[in-house]
């Protein structure tokens, strides 16, 4: 009798921490995207990488191929707070008006200006899934897209 009562309260302990631990979990990521929402970008341009949460193993290479890119090309800017690096999931709470702001139709590269932020411009690199195979042309692609974008002002 005393076994059966330690063996219920024991799975009850873990239904509760489980059920806890899905709860952090979840609310952890809205606050991370709600955080991501407000987060002051006037006057830097961000390079977003946007995607669903099913992810092929191209969109993977072309996340990690831009990802190289930015870092390594402009790690000064970066450093500068002139440029943002972010990944977003689309389809995270929060994130869905992504997709209505900057017409997205697939995973996508976005480069967008928020140095005039009142209207901020940004740009679809929509070259990335038709270079994604030639590294070199790619990464050539992503750095002068952004280069030209930096040095609008």
């Amino acid at each position: 009798m005393k076994s059966k009562l330690i063996i219920t309260i024991a799975l009850l302990l873990f239904v509760a921490a489980s059920i806890t631990a899905v709860i952090v979990k979840n609310s952890g990521t809205s606050g991370a995207s709600s955080a991501a929402t407000v987060e002051k970008l006037d006057g830097k341009v961000v390079v977003y990488y946007f995607h669903r949460t099913q992810r092929c193993p191209t969109c993977l290479k072309i996340e990690a191929l831009s990802r190289d890119v930015v870092t390594t090309k402009f790690a000064a800017e970066i450093e500068a707070g002139k440029l943002v690096w972010k990944v977003v999931n689309i389809e995270t709470p929060g994130n869905e008006h992504f997709e209505a702001d900057y017409a997205l139709i697939t995973q996508s590269l976005i480069v967008v200006d928020h140095r005039e932020a009142a209207h901020p411009h940004w740009w679809n690199l929509d070259k990335i899934w038709e270079l994604v195979w030639t590294e070199d042309d790619f990464r050539q692609y992503v750095d002068a897209e952004i280069r030209k974008v930096m040095s609008r002002v």
